[in-house]
């Protein structure tokens, strides 16, 4: 009876041990949920292609499974985001569609519609966020990207109205903490665009040069009233140590800050680093 004891103890340390390393992957990296709801929760996003349904799935690319059906900007574009979950596998982001409702071709009122719910499911591959953001980037809409000629001549006083209710109020977007980059805007939400005043051009990792890897590294970027980059996000990889090497370069240039009102204000910016050899 004794000597089985230590087997039984053994057996019950590496149950013990299974259960936590199983609940420990199930935990989503408390960065990447702060990240995401960051970016996507309490935000009211476009939908690229319009998508009907109350339930989207895509893969770790961005790429949409199955054949849902377009619809039009009016009735399926916008997706009105309430909570976003993370899990080992996927990412499911829950909300609502809002409803656009005009009175002789003015906005009166903009309130989401229970009945159209959405939720949208997005797979991980791996622990990648860097391919994670970049695939949400091809699910949603940038707001300030052009997207009018997606929609048709009907929709489009939609598309307008909508875009001048993002710009009351200014529009704000809340960014961690940094220097000059406590609140900043996005350009047309009544800031101007930073100038670029220094630029240094990125190093080619060996990794990709010997695997021939050329393209555009796309970044996420705050400049600060300071004139320096901050909250550097990958929103588009290549991989390969080349995002990074993007990262390493923008660090070090400097910029004419945004203006709002003659003051200098941080402004969120989307900048591209092409590589090529």
């Amino acid at each position: 009876m004794n000597r089985l004891r230590p087997f039984c103890l053994l057996a019950l340390t590496l149950i013990l041990f299974a259960a936590v390393a199983e609940a420990q992957a199930a935990a989503p990296p408390p960065d990447l949920q702060a990240r995401l709801n960051q970016t996507y929760a309490g935000r009211e996003v476009p939908l690229r292609n319009f998508y009907k349904g109350k339930k989207l799935e895509y893969d770790c690319h961005g790429n949409v499974i199955g054949t849902p059906r377009a619809g039009s900007w009016r009735d399926n574009g916008l997706f009105q985001i309430h909570a976003v979950q993370v899990t080992g596998s996927e990412v499911t982001l829950i909300g609502v569609r809002p409803e656009i409702r005009f009175v002789d071709g003015r906005l009166v009122d903009w309130q989401p519609a229970d009945w159209k719910s959405l939720t949208i499911g997005v797979q991980r591959c791996g622990d990648n966020d860097a391919v994670l953001f970049a695939a949400l980037a091809k699910v949603f809409i940038a707001p300030d990207e052009d997207f009018g000629a997606l929609v048709s001549d009907a929709d489009r006083k939609y598309v307008t109205a909508w875009r001048q209710q993002l710009v009351k109020g200014p529009q704000m977007t809340r960014v961690d903490s940094g220097a000059g980059v406590a609140g900043a805007y996005r350009v047309g939400s009544g800031a101007s665009a930073p100038r670029l005043l220094q630029k240094r051009d990125p190093h080619y990792s060996e990794e990709a040069r010997h695997a021939h890897l050329q393209g555009t590294v796309l970044l996420s970027v705050v400049v600060g009233t300071d004139s320096a980059a901050h909250n550097i996000k990958v929103l588009r990889s290549l991989g390969r140590g080349l995002d990074e090497e993007a990262i390493a370069a923008v660090k070090q240039w400097r910029f004419q800050p945004g203006m709002k009102d003659g003051i200098p204000v941080p402004v969120e910016v989307a900048i591209e680093i092409n590589f090529h050899l």
